[in-house]
């Protein structure tokens, strides 16, 4: 039995304090765990939502027109907690666009490389001037193709002749005397001065490694003379020009940066992924390894053509992306080729001349062109492809370009 007037053990009381101390820390860091989940999962929540909006953002680009250089704000729900701010930009043939969602605090940042999707592969789109398309020794076209009124036919070139089954193995349509117009072709100029007006300059020096990220503002070096690019790792927002030429050799790694000169000279062996843009000429050598998404392009501002000016690719090279020649206004029939594609290179993407082509490579995509030249023990053959192949049946159906007649767009590649 209990009796009151006892006195309790004071290391009995302190046990039981300790113990009462120790379920409370307990409890409290249980509350807190709790807590701590919650504010974890509102935030997870908060940012897949942010992330969502983002998503949602490169869709609504996809059907809406932005302009350039200019915050665009979208509101997909009128919740004043959540905000889109998007910014288009030029970068080569394709926009780059940066979008920055906000969800309370949440913030998720994504940029991209946009260019258009190909809705209907053309394997080979050639102009009507009143030629037909020749195919002589192991051709081979595989898809759809546009020709001129008077078709495709078996020739023969020193002895040798169409050695395929099929002529063309897909659809034959009628082209018209023009080229189809695409609006990233069309805005070159446009695109290639916004670039050129950056003033945020940087020292070129031999061992340089410099990523710019995307969300930075551009760096820009300039070149007066021939600058040769040797022995530097350059990535990212980032362009290099000169009023005279520029050469990469191989011992450059060169990724998403822009190129710009009147004439450009990429090196037997360079690996890497840029746009390039010449006003005069490209050649590019062979044993060359471009990644997607890369453009080369030449844009010829002179009024009369000569034999060195145009895109001159050499033998065993791979381009994944896209390949463009343009000039001012379309001549009089010329006997000599503006885009040359050397035995055994290897083109996945897209291939646009306003000009003549020689083809004895591959295409795997599209080649649009106003006419082909094959050359052949010192005779010219007017649309003729000696050995030639275009397939567009096996490019994938996510390559993002020029999408010459296509409207939709995509993203190319993500970037940093």
């Amino acid at each position: 039995m209990l009796k009151w007037g006892k006195k309790i053990n004071a290391g009995a009381l302190q046990y039981v304090l300790v113990i009462a101390v120790i379920i409370l820390i307990i409890l409290f860091a249980f509350i807190q765990l709790i807590n701590l989940q919650q504010k974890t999962n509102l935030k997870k929540t908060l940012y897949q939502k942010a992330v969502l909006n983002a998503n949602n953002s490169f869709k609504f680009i996809e059907a809406k027109s932005v302009g350039n250089n200019k915050d665009f704000k979208i509101n997909f729900l009128e919740n004043s907690n959540e905000e889109v701010i998007l910014k288009k930009s030029y970068w080569g043939i394709f926009d780059l666009i940066n979008i920055t969602s906000i969800v309370n605090k949440e913030k998720v940042n994504k940029i991209g490389l946009i260019g258009n999707k190909i809705e209907q592969k053309k394997a080979i789109y050639l102009t009507d001037n009143n030629t037909p398309l020749v195919l002589v020794g192991n051709s081979k076209i595989q898809g759809e193709v546009y020709l001129p009124f008077r078709g495709v036919k078996s020739g023969n070139i020193a002895g040798n002749s169409f050695y395929g089954g099929q002529l063309i193995q897909g659809v034959i349509k009628r082209s018209s005397s023009n080229l189809p117009k695409n609006d990233r072709i069309q805005s070159i100029e446009k695109r290639l001065e916004g670039l050129l007006n950056n003033e945020e300059n940087f020292e070129l020096k031999e061992d340089l490694k410099v990523i710019r990220s995307f969300n930075e503002k551009p760096l820009h070096y300039r070149a007066e003379g021939t600058l040769v690019l040797q022995k530097v790792l350059l990535k990212g927002n980032i362009i290099i020009s000169s009023q005279k030429k520029i050469i990469v050799t191989k011992e450059t790694t060169l990724e998403d940066i822009v190129i710009i000169a009147p004439e450009i000279e990429i090196a037997t062996g360079v690996k890497g992924s840029f746009q390039a843009f010449a006003a005069d000429k490209i050649n590019v050598g062979s044993n060359v390894d471009l990644y997607y998404p890369s453009a080369l392009v030449v844009n010829l501002k002179k009024e009369k053509l000569e034999n060195n000016n145009g895109l001159f690719v050499n033998n065993n090279t791979s381009i994944k992306g896209t390949l463009i020649f343009l000039k001012q206004e379309k001549e009089s029939l010329n006997y000599f080729p503006q885009l040359i594609l050397g035995e055994y290179t290897k083109i996945t993407g897209e291939v646009f001349c306003k000009g003549n082509t020689e083809l004895k490579g591959s295409v795997t995509g599209e080649l649009y062109t106003d006419g082909f030249i094959a050359i052949q023990a010192g005779s010219k053959y007017v649309n003729h492809i000696y050995n030639g192949n275009v397939n567009a049946n096996d490019l994938h159906n996510q390559y993002v370009g020029l999408g010459v007649v296509s409207k939709e767009k995509g993203v190319a590649k993500w970037l940093y």
